[in-house]
Order: structure tokens, then C-alpha cells, then sequence
């Protein structure tokens, strides 16, 4: 499933699809390009929700991972105020998300803003100029885009969620594929799954009261789950200690004492030719408002008629159509065999 800090990570590398600009961090992971193909492991019920990107260095492929860590007390504390999350229907608030290049400070700044019924806006702007560029996901509840902005270049991608809609809600869609589907379509609906989506990998071990500027905080500080660091390690028996160093070691997470909400995030990396820790990624949101109402307007998008526009409805469409019939033809072969298998363990009678 993707989610609000793993799509953020995916913007902060590979910004200039013309070309590297100086200043970008040295380790890239680079979104797939989206085909049929990468779109059904998306509706693959085995396939793994999106996950933070890796920096290269990591091992490409691991062995079955060890089980997953139960929650610590504090696990479950972050899973509390998520549920308080999920009933938020509205916000808006600036962003700042910064990434680190050896004592370079790379900064991405935008806005977030959520409204009833899917209702999206988040972007993200960098650099000046021809080496800048903007990077828009904006839903009116009816139509989803993705907008890139580099230069001369503009393009976006656009769903057209009215028209997937039904086929989500079909009865032969399984929940956990109509919700992998559905956050890809949509992601970040409901401000829970970002917070809870830290926990797909972290696991929080201490908590202390705080202040960031003026608001009372909880700062928790977590690591890396046991099965992420196997997967990391490309070994079960490895520690993070055997990980690529530029691999962030641990983060920590300052949740507003009022609201539950994320204020900032900031995973730690140690510098290897000094030996010291500094914050390798951070995510900091301000000028925060919940609950108060957004124009209508904020969620509209009309793509400019110099832009490229790719319409990946049809293909979204095509996988849930293919989903829906293997599912259905699945059920009826298992209606029509019940009754057979059924007769054969029936004892026979005696003459």
C-alpha cells in the first residue's frame, strides 16, 4: 500500500528526470515505471505494501524474513492515536521535507491539504529555475492527477476514480486487494494509515515529553523491526550493524500532545569518515489546521493543453476486470465442486 511517507521518499530521489543536479543524495531509488505488469503485483494480494526506499548498497533480494516483531507498548500507543486520526476529514498544513547529501541540505517545501470524500491536495516544490521543478497530487474526489513539473517539461497521469469506483466495490474484489488498489489510486485518505505506516518498519522503544516551537509534543525514537533489517541485510542472522552504512539507523517521531499528528519525522544516518549521527531525512509539518473547512476549489485540476496527459484508467479497469472474473470463475468452481466431494465422503448404505 502506499502512503503519504513513502511516496515522499520516492520524490526526494531522482528529481530532474533530465538529468542529476548537485546537491541530490548520492544513493537514488527510483519509482518503477507504472505497466500492466507492475499495476497487477499491485493487486497481487501477496505482494508487499509500499515500503520506505532503500538507498542502494542494500541487498536487492532476502531470504524469508523472521517473523514479524510484536508491537512494543509504545507501538501500540502510535496505533491509538492513528484510530484518533482516521476520524479527521480535513486539513491543511505547510511541508518542509529536507534530505542530507553530506553536509548539504537539500529542502523540498509544499503544502498538505485534505478533504471530505478523497479529497487531496499535496505538493512538493525544489530548486530554482531550469534545475527546479514541482511535483502535484491533487484528487476532487472524482478524478485523481500526478503532475511533474521540470523545466519545459510538464506531464501528469490521470485516474478517473468515478470509473473504478464500482469495480472496487465489487463483491469479487477481496479487501485486501480493493485497499491496496484503492490507496494507489488515492493515497493518504485517511491521516491514520500515515502515521501507522511507520510501524510497517519501526518499532518505538522510547518516549520522552518535548516541545517543537510551540506546541507540546511526545518525541518517540524507534528502529529498525527485526524482519526489516532481514530484509535490508539480505540475511536473517545479520544485525544493523552489517547494513550499508548510509542506510538511516533510526528515527525519530514528534507527535503533537493535542491532535495526534505527525509533526515531524527525522530518520538518523551515521557518518562513517567521522563516526558521528546526524538526521539524514526529515519531514516537518507547520502551520497545521484540522478541522476547518477547505475550498472546494483547492482539490480542482485542469491540465493545461501543453501538457502530456496519460490516462491510466483503462489499465486500472482492465486489471480489476481480469481480477473479477478469475474470482467469480474461482467461486463457481468451488460452488460446483462442493456437492462432488460431498457425495464421495458420503458413507454408502448397506443392502
Amino acid at each position: 500500500m502506499l502512503t503519504f511517507w513513502s511516496l515522499v521518499l520516492v520524490w526526494n530521489f531522482g528529481q530532474n528526470p533530465k538529468g542529476d543536479k548537485p546537491g541530490e543524495p548520492a544513493t537514488k531509488a527510483v519509482a518503477p515505471k507504472k505497466t500492466d505488469d507492475t499495476a497487477a503485483k499491485a493487486a497481487d494480494p501477496k505482494a508487499p505494501p509500499g515500503k520506505a526506499q532503500v538507498p542502494a548498497g542494500a541487498a536487492p533480494s532476502a531470504p524469508a524474513a523472521p517473523p514479524v516483531e510484536p508491537d512494543s507498548a509504545l507501538d501500540k500507543f502510535v496505533r491509538e492515536e492513528a484510530a484518533k486520526l482516521d476520524k479527521v476529514t480535513s486539513v491543511s498544513a505547510e511541508v518542509v521535507y529536507s534530505s542530507r547529501n553530506q553536509d548539504q541540505i537539500v529542502s523540498q517545501k509544499g503544502i498538505y491539504k485534505l478533504g471530505p470524500n478523497n479529497r487531496i491536495r499535496m505538493e512538493l516544490a525544489f530548486g530554482e529555475g531550469a534545475n527546479g521543478g514541482k511535483r502535484t497530487y491533487v484528487c476532487d474526489g472524482s478524478s485523481s492527477y500526478t503532475i511533474e513539473e521540470f523545466g519545459e517539461l510538464r506531464r501528469a497521469r490521470l485516474v478517473k476514480v468515478d470509473r473504478v469506483r464500482p469495480l472496487l466495490d465489487d463483491k469479487n474484489i477481496t479487501d485486501e486487494i480493493r485497499t491496496q488498489i484503492w490507496n494507489g489510486l488515492v493515497p493518504y485518505q485517511k491521516p491514520g494509515a500515515m502515521l501507522r505506516a511507520f510501524l510497517d518498519s519501526m518499532t518505538f522503544t522510547e518516549r520522552k515529553d518535548d516541545k517543537l516551537g510551540d506546541r507540546d509534543v511526545v518525541r518517540l525514537e524507534g528502529r529498525w523491526r527485526k524482519n526489516s533489517v532481514a530484509v535490508l541485510a539480505g540475511d536473517t542472522a545479520k544485525t544493523i550493524d552489517d547494513i550499508d552504512p548510509r542506510v538511516p539507523r533510526y528515527m525519530t517521531l514528534d507527535l503533537d500532545k493535542a491532535t495526534g499528528w505527525p509533526l515531524q519525522m527525522e530518520m538518523f544516518q551515521r557518518l562513517p569518515s567521522v563516526g558521528v549521527v546526524k538526521p539524514y531525512i526529515t519531514m516537518k509539518f507547520s502551520k497545521l489546521s484540522i478541522g476547518q473547512t477547505i475550498p472546494e476549489s483547492d482539490f480542482k485540476y485542469s491540465p493545461p493543453s501543453n501538457m502530456q496527459v496519460q490516462d491510466e484508467t483503462p489499465m486500472i479497469e482492465s486489471i480489476l476486470k481480469r481480477i473479477i472474473d478469475q474470482n467469480s470463475a474461482k467461486k463457481a468452481g468451488e460452488k460446483k465442486e462442493a456437492p462432488e466431494k460431498a457425495a464421495v465422503a458420503e458413507p454408502k448404505k448397506q443392502p
